[in-house]
């Protein structure tokens, strides 16, 4: 049993992310499992496509003795999350091979995809040292309005840091065009450039809730971790973008 708020924005925050490919099947869902962590019970969902990670964790639920180590297709959660209410209280039943939703008026049944989820925590860095605050808003607006000159089978746009300024950077020589923007933020380590594909890094930066966001970076051809500048009460949120190659 858990909040119906605190379950949306769950699936919110990872539905976007599941692969849209029938090859990854395992894939086309979001995993969700009981943890403990440092003495306390979380409920943690996790969704990928190979370009994007997202990992959230909430403790505001009750389960007494219940394990889950489930994944919960997609087209269930996009129907469990039109008909949530964000007040009261939510149940959960748990089976062999299906999943209940159990709503005042309504039950949403499903089975749930009974195949191993990839270990996922192997693909997220724990040495990135580089940290970046910016404003959400900010850095939206700015990857946006490059991102309308990028070539528009890559969507490819460059970030350049070095101390306290982002320059973003996309080009389309195919037609010619190319835009160029430079703005502030909280940066001290060494420069860095890296390159992202507009769309996924756009999905992740706008479903980050606070005005500032921090990420994460070790190199131009490693994982970036995004989270908000601070975590919701009972909440972790982690987002994990890959990179993409550098072009000259």
């Amino acid at each position: 049993e858990l909040p119906g708020e605190v379950l949306r924005e769950m699936i919110n925050k990872t539905i976007y992310s599941v692969t849209l490919e029938e090859a990854g099947f395992k894939l086309s869902g979001v995993y969700t499992e009981k943890v403990n962590k440092e003495d306390k019970n979380y409920l943690r969902m996790v969704s990928t496509d190979g370009h994007r990670l997202v990992k959230i964790m909430n403790s505001d639920f009750s389960s007494p003795s219940i394990q889950c180590d489930i994944i919960i297709p997609t087209r269930a959660l996009n129907l469990v999350a039109r008909n949530l209410s964000e007040k009261g209280k939510q149940d959960l039943i748990i089976g062999k091979n299906h999943i209940l939703f159990k709503f005042s008026d309504t039950l949403i049944y499903s089975r749930i995809i009974t195949e191993p989820y990839p270990d996922y925590e192997r693909v997220i860095p724990e040495n990135n040292s580089r940290e970046l605050v910016i404003d959400r808003d900010t850095v939206v607006a700015s990857v946006k309005r490059v991102s309308l000159f990028s070539n528009p089978i890559s969507y490819q746009v460059k970030m350049n840091l070095n101390e306290n300024n982002l320059n973003i950077f996309a080009q389309d020589i195919d037609f010619g065009g190319e835009a160029h923007e430079s703005i502030s933020c909280e940066y001290t380590a060494p420069e860095l450039e890296i390159a992202y594909n507009a769309n996924y890094l756009l999905d992740i930066l706008r479903h980050v809730d606070t005005a500032k966001l921090r990420i994460k970076l070790e190199s131009s051809d490693g994982p970036g971790l995004v989270f908000p500048s601070e975590q919701k009460e009972h909440e972790e949120l982690m987002m994990l973008i890959m990179p993409v190659r550098l072009s000259s």
